[in-house]
Parts: C-alpha cells; structure tokens; sequence
C-alpha cells in the first residue's frame, strides 16, 4: 500500500472513530436530559429528587463539555487530512 493510500486509511479509521465516540456521547446527553425531565415531571420537591436532578445536570454538563473537545478534535484532524 503507498503511503498516501495509508495515511487516507489511518485518517478515515480515525474520524470513523470520532463519529462513533461523538455519537456515544449524543446518546448519554440524551440519557441524561430524558432522566433529568422525568424527576421534574415527578416533581415531589424531595430535597433527594432536586439533589438527583442537579447530579444529573452536572453529568449533562460535563458530557457536553467531552462532545464539543471532540467536536474540535475532529475538526483538527479533518484539517490534517
């Protein structure tokens, strides 16, 4: 295999990669929202649910923060590529 031909094949491995740990990530953000609607929609106003709430909020948070560095991380490959 030339070279070109092999660094086309490592770069496509690698933003196949991403696309699938993106797309990991969209499915636990959209976890974390669909958890989080149901305990407001239970609303007890336990001091327990608000706790589990925000929990879940600062999972969201931090998912998010993980989606848009891989957001950025693909961006830069694609311009190596």
């Amino acid at each position: 295999i030339s070279l070109s031909l092999s660094l086309s094949l490592s770069l496509t491995r690698s933003l196949f990669l991403s696309l699938l740990r993106q797309q990991a990530l969209l499915a636990a953000i959209s976890e974390k929202d669909a958890n989080i609607a149901l305990l407001e929609l239970s609303a007890s106003g336990k001091k327990k649910t608000q706790e589990e709430v925000l929990a879940l909020k600062r999972e969201k948070d931090r998912l998010m923060h993980q989606l848009k560095q891989q957001d950025e991380d693909t961006e830069e490959e694609e311009e190596e590529g």
